[in-house]
Protein backbone atom coordinates (compact mmCIF):
# COMPACT_ATOMS: atom_id res chain seq x y z
CA UNK A 1 0.00 0.00 0.00
CA UNK A 2 2.95 2.40 0.11
CA UNK A 3 4.13 1.84 -2.93
CA UNK A 4 3.08 4.36 -5.34
CA UNK A 5 4.74 3.61 -8.49
CA UNK A 6 8.03 2.32 -10.36
CA UNK A 7 10.07 3.29 -13.32
CA UNK A 8 9.98 1.87 -16.18
CA UNK A 9 13.08 1.72 -18.01
CA UNK A 10 13.43 0.57 -21.25
CA UNK A 11 15.86 -0.79 -23.73
CA UNK A 12 16.06 0.57 -27.54
CA UNK A 13 16.95 -3.13 -28.81
CA UNK A 14 13.34 -3.69 -27.54
CA UNK A 15 11.71 -0.25 -28.69
CA UNK A 16 13.16 -0.56 -32.26
CA UNK A 17 14.48 -3.81 -32.31
CA UNK A 18 14.79 -3.07 -36.45
CA UNK A 19 14.84 0.05 -38.28
CA UNK A 20 12.44 2.35 -38.21
CA UNK A 21 10.42 -0.20 -36.33
CA UNK A 22 9.01 1.02 -33.23
CA UNK A 23 7.16 -1.02 -30.50
CA UNK A 24 6.04 1.77 -28.35
CA UNK A 25 2.54 0.77 -28.05
CA UNK A 26 3.92 -3.15 -26.67
CA UNK A 27 7.02 -2.04 -24.42
CA UNK A 28 5.48 1.04 -23.13
CA UNK A 29 1.66 1.54 -23.55
CA UNK A 30 0.37 -1.81 -21.89
CA UNK A 31 2.88 -0.92 -19.09
CA UNK A 32 1.03 2.35 -18.76
CA UNK A 33 -2.38 1.19 -18.59
CA UNK A 34 -1.51 -0.65 -16.01
CA UNK A 35 0.05 2.33 -14.09
CA UNK A 36 -3.33 3.77 -14.80
CA UNK A 37 -5.65 0.98 -13.74
CA UNK A 38 -3.76 0.68 -10.40
CA UNK A 39 -3.19 4.04 -9.76
CA UNK A 40 0.57 4.37 -9.93
CA UNK A 41 2.91 6.91 -11.25
CA UNK A 42 5.94 6.38 -12.76
CA UNK A 43 8.84 7.84 -14.89
CA UNK A 44 10.18 6.86 -18.48
CA UNK A 45 13.59 6.14 -19.82
CA UNK A 46 14.66 4.30 -22.31
CA UNK A 47 18.81 2.87 -22.47
CA UNK A 48 20.71 3.21 -25.70
CA UNK A 49 23.74 2.05 -24.38
CA UNK A 50 24.88 -0.55 -23.74
CA UNK A 51 21.75 -1.79 -25.01
CA UNK A 52 21.72 0.17 -28.52
CA UNK A 53 19.76 -2.17 -31.49
CA UNK A 54 22.55 -4.33 -33.15
CA UNK A 55 20.80 -3.18 -36.45
CA UNK A 56 22.72 0.27 -35.86
CA UNK A 57 26.25 -1.69 -36.71
CA UNK A 58 25.12 -3.06 -39.70
CA UNK A 59 23.86 0.41 -41.10
CA UNK A 60 26.87 2.46 -40.86
CA UNK A 61 27.64 3.15 -36.93
CA UNK A 62 30.92 2.13 -35.41
CA UNK A 63 30.84 -0.39 -32.44
CA UNK A 64 33.93 0.94 -30.26
CA UNK A 65 35.37 -1.25 -28.14
CA UNK A 66 36.42 -0.23 -24.54
CA UNK A 67 39.05 -0.88 -21.89
CA UNK A 68 37.92 -3.54 -19.54
CA UNK A 69 36.22 -2.31 -16.74
CA UNK A 70 34.50 -3.88 -13.52
CA UNK A 71 30.81 -3.27 -12.95
CA UNK A 72 29.23 -2.08 -9.33
CA UNK A 73 29.37 -5.90 -8.34
CA UNK A 74 33.25 -6.51 -9.12
CA UNK A 75 32.43 -8.40 -12.25
CA UNK A 76 34.01 -7.86 -15.06
CA UNK A 77 32.24 -6.33 -17.78
CA UNK A 78 32.67 -7.10 -21.74
CA UNK A 79 30.28 -3.85 -23.09
CA UNK A 80 30.97 -2.30 -26.25
CA UNK A 81 29.44 1.19 -27.29
CA UNK A 82 27.95 3.10 -30.29
CA UNK A 83 29.91 6.30 -31.42
CA UNK A 84 27.79 8.66 -30.39
CA UNK A 85 29.45 11.62 -32.56
CA UNK A 86 28.56 9.53 -36.17
CA UNK A 87 26.05 11.29 -38.26
CA UNK A 88 24.22 8.24 -39.28
CA UNK A 89 23.85 7.62 -35.07
CA UNK A 90 22.93 11.22 -34.67
CA UNK A 91 19.97 10.75 -37.57
CA UNK A 92 18.82 7.60 -36.08
CA UNK A 93 18.97 8.47 -32.46
CA UNK A 94 16.77 11.47 -32.68
CA UNK A 95 14.41 9.68 -35.04
CA UNK A 96 14.09 7.53 -31.77
CA UNK A 97 13.73 10.12 -29.44
CA UNK A 98 11.36 12.04 -31.59
CA UNK A 99 9.41 9.10 -32.20
CA UNK A 100 8.95 8.13 -28.47
CA UNK A 101 8.23 11.79 -27.36
CA UNK A 102 5.70 11.71 -29.82
CA UNK A 103 3.90 8.65 -28.95
CA UNK A 104 3.95 10.23 -25.38
CA UNK A 105 2.49 13.44 -26.44
CA UNK A 106 -0.32 11.55 -27.99
CA UNK A 107 -1.06 9.48 -25.37
CA UNK A 108 -4.67 9.63 -23.73
CA UNK A 109 -4.33 11.91 -20.85
CA UNK A 110 -5.70 9.85 -18.08
CA UNK A 111 -2.39 7.57 -19.36
CA UNK A 112 0.09 10.36 -20.14
CA UNK A 113 -0.87 11.45 -16.39
CA UNK A 114 0.89 8.53 -14.82
CA UNK A 115 4.17 10.30 -16.34
CA UNK A 116 5.97 12.38 -13.42
CA UNK A 117 8.98 13.09 -16.32
CA UNK A 118 10.97 11.83 -18.97
CA UNK A 119 14.43 11.16 -17.99
CA UNK A 120 17.05 11.70 -20.90
CA UNK A 121 19.48 8.90 -21.00
CA UNK A 122 21.72 9.81 -24.13
CA UNK A 123 24.81 7.90 -22.61
CA UNK A 124 25.38 4.36 -20.66
CA UNK A 125 22.58 3.21 -18.62
CA UNK A 126 21.21 6.60 -17.96
CA UNK A 127 24.25 7.87 -16.48
CA UNK A 128 25.84 11.57 -17.76
CA UNK A 129 28.71 9.96 -19.93
CA UNK A 130 28.50 7.61 -23.14
CA UNK A 131 30.93 5.27 -22.49
CA UNK A 132 32.01 2.74 -19.66
CA UNK A 133 35.72 2.58 -19.81
CA UNK A 134 37.34 3.92 -23.01
CA UNK A 135 37.67 3.16 -26.23
CA UNK A 136 40.53 1.21 -27.46
CA UNK A 137 41.25 2.98 -30.70
CA UNK A 138 41.64 6.78 -29.97
CA UNK A 139 39.31 7.99 -32.92
CA UNK A 140 36.47 7.03 -30.82
CA UNK A 141 37.57 9.07 -27.80
CA UNK A 142 34.50 12.20 -26.98
CA UNK A 143 36.01 15.40 -25.21
CA UNK A 144 34.02 17.06 -22.33
CA UNK A 145 32.83 20.12 -24.80
CA UNK A 146 31.89 17.27 -28.07
CA UNK A 147 29.92 15.33 -25.76
CA UNK A 148 28.34 18.49 -24.31
CA UNK A 149 26.92 19.55 -27.56
CA UNK A 150 25.54 16.07 -28.03
CA UNK A 151 23.66 15.81 -25.04
CA UNK A 152 22.25 19.53 -25.52
CA UNK A 153 20.93 18.66 -28.80
CA UNK A 154 19.30 15.08 -27.67
CA UNK A 155 17.48 17.76 -25.13
CA UNK A 156 16.23 20.15 -27.86
CA UNK A 157 14.82 17.23 -30.15
CA UNK A 158 13.09 15.76 -27.18
CA UNK A 159 11.62 18.88 -25.65
CA UNK A 160 10.63 19.93 -29.81
CA UNK A 161 8.60 16.67 -29.30
CA UNK A 162 7.15 16.85 -26.20
CA UNK A 163 5.86 20.87 -26.41
CA UNK A 164 1.90 20.67 -28.39
CA UNK A 165 0.88 23.16 -30.06
CA UNK A 166 0.38 25.99 -26.63
CA UNK A 167 3.91 25.68 -26.30
CA UNK A 168 3.94 24.07 -23.60
CA UNK A 169 5.64 20.29 -22.41
CA UNK A 170 3.07 18.03 -22.04
CA UNK A 171 5.20 15.75 -19.74
CA UNK A 172 8.55 17.39 -17.87
CA UNK A 173 12.07 16.64 -19.14
CA UNK A 174 14.87 15.45 -16.23
CA UNK A 175 18.50 15.14 -17.45
CA UNK A 176 21.51 13.84 -15.35
CA UNK A 177 23.53 16.55 -13.87
CA UNK A 178 26.12 14.19 -13.07
CA UNK A 179 28.64 15.31 -16.00
CA UNK A 180 27.04 18.48 -16.93
CA UNK A 181 28.61 22.13 -17.31
CA UNK A 182 27.73 25.63 -17.18
CA UNK A 183 26.52 25.34 -20.74
CA UNK A 184 23.97 22.28 -20.35
CA UNK A 185 22.98 23.92 -16.78
CA UNK A 186 22.16 26.59 -19.12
Amino acid sequence: PLIKGAPMIFKWSEIEPEPGVFRFEEEVGEKLREAEENGFYTFLMIWVAPSAPRWLYENGVPEVHMTPTINPLGEPRDWTFQYYLDEDYIRYYHRMLERFCNFVKELPPEQRQRILYIQSAEGSTGDGGGYKGDPLDSKYNINAEQWGVFRIKAWEVMKDALTDENGKMVVPLLVNYDSNREDQYE
